[in-house]
């Protein structure tokens, strides 16, 4: 493991003190950085945390370059901070720069994931110890650290809020993706239980369960490419900005309600 030590670079934003503030992990591609574009879109100010600073830069560019096109008192703001979440003090780390750059936390999206699929015999410690790392391990730290300051913002505005990407395979687990699916149903677990101990002090927990969704899932697995292929010419591949707007759906709800856990298939998926 590497030490987070990434300072937060300075970028401009409209410090607007009744907005919220996200922080939002794998934002560098995929459903984190659709989910990163449409809460900037809201009136989010969003620190948008990746490994990949040149992608984040760019995301940065792009919706600095749309706002100036359609300027409007809805637009929030983007922060890049590359930093790998798997580092040790990553979650400390993303928690203090945000801290100091907003001062508040109102929203974590945990939205960085991996991909493996393979036959279990072939597994090494290596690829088990990679998928627990960045599925759970690094979702139950970066929670932790910004506890304190969620609990702060939910006694002062009313509610906080904690969503988490997982997927199908931690509800129906498949040959071939035991490690994948093991790692994804402990996910899942430890939201519902931090759902439930959090629930009465105004923390919401919220669990999104993903079908097959155009996204860099499986890297250069090429069985993988090709079961996306065949999905997405039978039309049954939803795309990330469709997660995003459930992400966006469950922070609009009002204190008063929680989407706790949803399944968000492609309509043509079996």
């Amino acid at each position: 493991m590497t030490t987070a030590t990434t300072a937060l670079p300075t970028t401009e934003h409209s410090a607007t003190a009744n907005r919220r503030v996200a922080i939002v992990t794998g934002a560098s591609s995929g459903i984190g950085h659709a989910i990163a574009h449409t809460l900037v879109g809201g009136g989010y100010h969003v620190v948008a945390v990746a490994r990949r600073a040149d992608r984040l830069d760019a995301l940065a560019s792009a919706l600095a370059a749309s706002d100036g096109r359609n300027r409007s008192d809805r637009t929030g703001s983007l922060t890049p901070l590359p930093a790998d979440v798997t580092a040790n003090g990553a979650g400390a780390m993303i928690v203090a720069q945000t801290l100091e750059t907003h001062g508040r936390i109102d929203a974590l999206v945990n939205a960085a994931g991996y991909g493996l699929n393979m036959p279990s015999e072939q597994m090494t410690d290596s690829d088990w110890d990679q998928l627990f790392t960045v599925n759970i391990n690094a979702v139950a730290h970066l929670t932790t650290a910004a506890l304190p300051t969620l609990l702060e913002s939910a006694a002062t505005r009313q509610i906080a809020d904690v969503v988490t990407i997982a997927s199908t395979a931690g509800l129906a687990a498949e040959p071939g993706a035991a490690a994948y699916s093991a790692s994804k149903f402990a996910v899942r677990g430890l939201m519902e239980a931090w759902r439930k101990e959090f629930s009465s002090r105004d923390i919401r927990f919220t669990t999104i369960n993903p079908g097959a969704v155009a996204t860099e899932f499986g890297g250069d697995q090429q069985f993988i490419r090709d079961w996306y292929a065949d999905m997405h010419q039978r039309g049954a591949v939803a795309l990330p900005e469709d997660v995003a707007q459930t992400v966006s759906l469950a922070l609009a709800l009002p204190p008063r309600a929680s989407l706790a856990e949803v399944t968000l298939r492609p309509t043509r998926q079996p």
